[in-house]
């Protein structure tokens, strides 16, 4: 886990601190997994939640990115109240910039994941989510 601000997965609740940490430096501990099948071209949604350890908070934009090989099946969205259904209507892209101070209070966006026909069957552990946010004390 992080020293100040960490991902968080497994239905975290908008303004909690609540949810699994995602595994961080390639751990595979607790990575963000989904299942699809290519064959129907299929997508999946997973709520996520970012947050910082009680006593910090960020300072200026946070940016979420995906890196590796198959990177572009990958994007992300604010949450606005979404559920697993309408989630489906939100705007998704590459990255992800959060404007607002993140403090110990889960802040939720969404990953979706996404299959094209012309995969084979694997197990994909070459995508990763950057987080780059610059972090200060608060009283």
């Amino acid at each position: 886990m992080s020293t100040y601000i960490s991902i968080y997965t497994g239905n975290p609740t908008k303004d909690m601190n609540d949810g699994t940490v995602v595994s961080e430096n390639g751990s595979f501990t607790s990575p963000l997994t989904v299942t699809l099948n290519a064959t129907k071209e299929e997508v999946k949604y997973i709520k996520c939640a970012v947050r910082c350890m009680s006593g910090y908070a960020t300072v200026g934009d946070t940016v979420l990115t995906f890196e590796g090989a198959n990177k572009e099946r990958w994007q992300m969205a604010l949450d606005n109240d979404y559920d697993d259904e309408t989630v489906k209507s939100a705007s998704f892209t590459s990255s992800l910039v959060i404007s607002d101070e993140i403090e110990n209070k889960n802040k939720i966006f969404w990953v979706r994941a996404s299959s094209v026909k012309t995969e084979t069957p694997s197990n994909d552990q070459g995508v990763s989510l950057k987080l780059d946010a610059t972090i200060k004390a608060v009283d």
